[in-house]
């Protein structure tokens, strides 16, 4: 059953078409075009489609090329009414290229239908096997592919010309050929290296006779031997012969058969030259090989009994012995030993050890039969004296109590006592004739063949007693340490026949032993593995012992460090102290001591050492036990917590004053504001030559109250920091001027400033402050006159703490980087050529108001300046000084690596006085002497002035009339609310207010909040009439 898509637009014809098509019993579904049909055909697979070539909007072809695109495997019969006109026969054409199956001529039959549809049904039939048929196809060349490359024989086929058609991959392995490089070559160059086909290929026999041929050689070139098959094949397409080629790689096989000939020439030599009898019998008891003795041994030569049976012979018989060995051993598979007594007719008696085993053929068949005499008569003689002289022994031996045996020069026992039964737990009967290797060890083999001393062997070889300790097998599997002695026993001739063995059970005795060494092993693993340095010395103090870790931690080899002289590895400082302690050591027992030990590199490390005596039983010193515990970095960290406990109270000192500074500061500057502003007032009212000297006296200690009230801040780290990016070369250059009116004529101060240095960020205003303090403390320190060199300089790498140098801002890592600065700083170094700086006070030079000058010389706070801007820089201070040599002071201040450029922001004094009519200005300040100066003064220059002494009525006043005021001052610090949060409150009612804040201490954070809220301008206390005017000046005119 086909599913079939009638596709016209033509209603009635189309479902006549689906009644009569499903009536044929396919499966019918219509379209009235061909949209709809590639719908149709996108949901649901059909076999066939019956196609109207004209239909409305697009044609039939043109609907063909889509739905064949959608569904390629669909079968099409086209439906037209005439495909005379050429338009109709284009249309048809194209459709036959697109795959139209048939065309059908309206009017058609039924049974032209039919026809059609059936044909369609075959074709899909005839396509649905050839594809089956392809498929098994395709499966069995994969399957015959498979076969040929699994193939353990080399396989390719040639064609007359000896051309390589094709080839399997175990050919590929035997000519190392890939396989694609294989078709088309000739197969005597791949395989015999030669240019033309040799005379031994089966290749030729086998085109002649057209049969299968065969041949075997070695082929030089691949180094092999190969057995060759040829087959002829069909003919291929080209008319040409085909000829299979099969080669066998044998070269394993014929090394193989070599060596088995070989190893049957050397059997036979070892026959031929065996002290003993043999001959090789054929399963029919033929002798078909005798060696000489064994033609010694019956009296004639080997020609004459070749070919004989073995029991006629050897034995005289007709027939075959009564239980000849020759049946067991083809039975059995096994060789078979025995024993043969022959009593001759003259009455000599013979004992004989026979021995026959079996020689197998390639199928593992037995072939034939070796039989072998050994002529025991004189052993049997000795074994029947032995016997009875044993059997003497056993009567001595079995009144012994310890365990005793008595062994052959072969190991074999050939008597044991009591005891010894009792030892191994066997019977005597499981014990005599064994060896003693095997009783004793459980071995197949001598037990010296495995290391073993074995004292038996050596009495043997050297007839002494000796004496060896053995581990031993007792029969239920038990082991016991057992030492044994050897001692000879010698015949009538005094040889060594037979050596008497004690055996005595020493096994406690070696688990004592082996426990000691265990012990011993542990002591000595914890020993050399202890985490501290452990040494023994000599009564002279030589080290005799030391353990790993000492090696290891000082770096030297067992044999640098032993031997030697303690005092060898400590620093000559420490030998009279250890001669002093060693002596006591000695006497006393113990000590306890802290030294340095000198490392094989030179460099020290702290030791806590703590010592024991060992004495001998007479009380006499032999030794010391030493053990050394590496402290180096347990005093590391003393020191640096002794550092950090320093710089603690330094910044606790610090801070303390930075809190003292700032309420010093607010009000000071408070007063110094008042009195520097009423004596500039002064100075304008009066003409008094006097009096105006007096008033620019008083202006004058202000300022210098100022500057001191400003150090304070500065040591508290509670100053405003203004950095900005600076040259230090010009800053020193531009400095120098004013450091030499410093400075007495007798001191002489030189710069070294290096050319190629790099920015750093500072506040330059504190920076000066530095240098001066440097600079006038040298001086002060040379009043007979010296030298000051201020040098420049890049500095990188770590701050360095040795040769009387140390930090003292502690500006130090921890661990490997102890020290460390940074990569890039720039160095400020001020050297003096004074007396240095006594050790009793270095701490202590950096602390506030500590000084060594007399009373009225100093404030002791030039110092504590000097540290408070160089930690608040980030930077790092050293200090190299010497009594009597002179100091040098190094500042480190991170380098800035970009380029800046100074833009410069000079202040501008303004001169003259304001014109302030008509303005009106409010002051809020909780000191009185402040608002009185601002109102005079402001007030004299025509300003409406409207002071009041706190926050609360600032904000009153303004709430009531915000329009009236241009101005308001407000002071940061009053009771209640400060001036910062008036001034929010007076933003909030009258955004576009302009204010000014007056402050006697800010914090640099502070005045930045005060910047970015909109303050117009900022009054720092102490502040002079010109400088009021200027911030005036800027918030009126900008």
């Amino acid at each position: 059953m086909l599913k079939v898509l009638v596709v016209d637009d033509k209603k009635n014809e189309r479902q006549d078409l689906e009644k009569l098509i499903g009536g044929f019993g396919h499966a019918v579904s219509g379209s009235p075009g061909g949209k709809e049909a590639l719908e149709l055909i996108r949901t649901k697979d059909f076999d066939l489609l019956l196609l109207d070539i004209f239909m409305p909007g697009r044609n039939g072809v043109q609907v063909l090329k889509d739905i064949k695109s959608a569904s390629p495997g669909i079968d099409v019969i086209f439906i037209t009414a005439d495909i005379t006109a050429d338009s109709t026969l284009e249309e048809a054409l194209a459709s036959m290229k697109e795959g139209t199956y048939a065309f059908l001529m309206r009017p058609f039959t039924n049974n032209e239908i039919f026809l059609s549809i059936e044909r369609v049904k075959e074709k899909r039939q005839l396509q649905k096997e050839r594809t089956v048929l392809e498929e098994n196809l395709k499966k069995a060349a994969e399957e015959w592919r498979f076969l040929f490359d699994s193939m353990e024989d080399a396989v390719f086929m040639v064609d007359d010309d000896y051309n390589i058609i094709r080839g399997n991959r175990k050919f590929s392995e035997i000519i190392d050929t890939p396989l694609d490089e294989i078709t088309g070559k000739k197969c005597y160059n791949l395989v015999h290296n030669t240019d033309e086909p040799p005379d031994s290929c089966p290749r030729n026999s086998a085109v002649i006779e057209k049969a299968c041929r065969k041949a075997e050689f070695y082929e030089p070139y691949l180094k092999r031997y190969l057995l060759a098959s040829v087959s002829p094949a069909c003919n291929g397409k080209d008319g040409k012969n085909r000829y299979i080629h099969i080669i066998r790689d044998i070269t394993e096989q014929k090394r193989l058969e070599n060596r088995l000939e070989e190893t049957k020439e050397k059997v036979l030599k070892v026959y031929e030259f065996s002290p003993f009898p043999v001959g090789i019998l054929t399963n029919d008891y033929v002798l078909k090989y005798v060696n000489p003795k064994m033609a010694e041994f019956l009296l004639s030569s080997p020609e004459e009994i070749i070919g004989k049976q073995c029991y006629e012979v050897i034995y005289g018989r007709d027939i075959v012995c009564d239980e000849c060995l020759v049946e067991e051993v083809k039975r059995k598979r096994l060789p078979v030993t025995d024993e043969m007594h022959v009593i001759t007719a003259s009455g000599k008696e013979f004992y004989f050890d026979r021995t026959f085993y079996p020689l197998f053929d390639f199928r593992g068949e037995v072939e034939d039969i070796v039989e072998a005499f050994k002529d025991v008569t004189e052993q049997k003689i000795a074994e029947k004296k032995l016997m009875e002289s044993q059997a003497f022994l056993s009567s001595v031996l079995g009144g012994i109590g310890d365990a005793v045996i008595v062994i052959d020069r072969d190991m074999r026992i050939v008597s044991a006592n009591s005891g010894y039964l009792k030892q191994t737990k066997r019977s005597r009967e499981e014990i005599i004739g064994k060896h003693c290797y095997e009783i004793s060890h459980g071995y197949a083999f001598p037990c010296y063949e495995v290391g073993e001393d074995c004292a038996v062997k050596k009495t043997f070889e050297d007839g002494r007693p000796h004496t060896a300790v053995h581990e031993h097998v007792c029969e239920n599997g038990s082991k016991i340490y057992a030492e044994t002695n050897a001692y000879p026993l010698k015949d009538p001739d005094g040889e060594e026949d037979l050596v008497v063995e004690t055996v005595s059970d020493v096994t406690d005795r070696m688990n004592l032993q082996m426990r000691l060494e265990e012990s011993e092993r542990r002591y000595r693993t914890l020993y050399n593995n202890a985490p501290d340095l452990m040494h023994s010395l000599d009564e002279d103090g030589y080290i005799i012992e030391c353990n790993d870790t000492e090696l290891k931690v000082l770096g030297y080899e067992r044999v640098e460090l032993v031997g030697r002289h303690l005092k060898e590895i400590l620093p000559e400082k420490y030998h009279e102290q250890f001669n002093k302690n060693f002596n006591m050591l000695k006497d006393t027992g113990a000590a306890e001591i802290e030294w340095e030990v000198l490392k094989k590199d030179g460099s020290t490390i702290d030791v806590l050492v703590k010592s024991v005596a060992i004495y001998d039983g007479d009380g006499n010193f032999i030794k010391t036990s030493t053990i050394m515990h590496d402290v180096t970095e347990l005093k590391s960290l003393e020191r640096e917590r002794e550092e950090l406990q320093r710089q603690l109270l330094q910044a606790q000192k610090m801070e303390a004053i930075g809190n003292l500074a700032a309420g010093i500061a607010h009000d000071f500057n408070n007063m110094l504001t008042g009195i520097s502003g009423f004596s500039e007032i002064a100075l304008t009212r009066t003409d008094s030559p006097e009096v105006r000297n007096y008033m620019r006296r008083i202006f004058k200690i202000t300022k210098q109250a100022a500057s001191l009230t400003n150090q304070i801040l500065i040591i508290g780290r509670k100053a405003p920091v203004r950095k900005k990016p600076f040259d230090l070369n010009l800053f020193v250059g531009s400095s120098l001027l004013t450091l030499r009116r410093m400075v007495e004529e007798n001191i002489v101060i030189s710069t070294e400033l290096c050319d190629d240095i790099h920015l750093i960020e500072a506040d330059e205003g504190q920076f000066y402050q530095v240098l001066l303090n440097l600079v006038v403390n040298a001086r002060d320190e040379m009043p007979e006159g010296g030298k000051i060199t201020i040098k420049t300089y890049t500095a990188k790498g770590y701050c360095n703490h040795d040769r009387g140098i140390f930090c003292v801002t502690g500006r130090r890592g921890k661990g490997k980087d102890a020290g460390q600065v940074r990569a890039d700083y720039v160095c400020l170094s001020v050297i003096d050529t004074g007396p240095g700086i006594p050790e009793e006070i270095r701490n202590r030079i950096f602390d506030p108001f500590f000084t060594t000058k007399e009373a009225g010389r100093g404030t002791g706070l030039g110092l504590a300046v000097v540290y408070s801007v160089v930690q608040g820089h980030g930077g790092c201070i050293e200090i190299s000084t010497k009594e009597g040599s002179g100091t040098e002071f190094r500042l480190y201040f991170p380098a800035v690596l970009e380029s800046f450029v100074d833009e410069g922001n000079e202040e501008v004094e303004v001169q003259g006085v304001l014109n302030g009519k008509g303005k009106r200005i409010l002051i809020a300040d909780d000191e009185e002497v402040v608002r009185e100066f601002l109102h005079d003064f402001l007030s004299g220059q025509d300003f409406e002035v409207l002071t009041v002494k706190n926050g609360d009525e600032a904000l009153k006043v303004y709430s009531e009339r915000p329009d009236e005021f241009d101005l308001v001052i407000l002071d940061l610090v009053m009771p209640g609310i400060s001036g910062m949060e008036v001034h929010y409150k007076i933003r909030d009612i009258r955004p576009e207010q302009k204010v000014i804040i007056s402050t006697g201490y800010a914090l640099s954070s502070e005045l930045e909040d005060m910047e970015s809220s909109g303050v117009t301008g900022v009054l720092k206390k102490p502040f002079s009439m010109a400088k009021v005017n200027r911030v005036l000046r800027y918030a009126f005119d900008g």
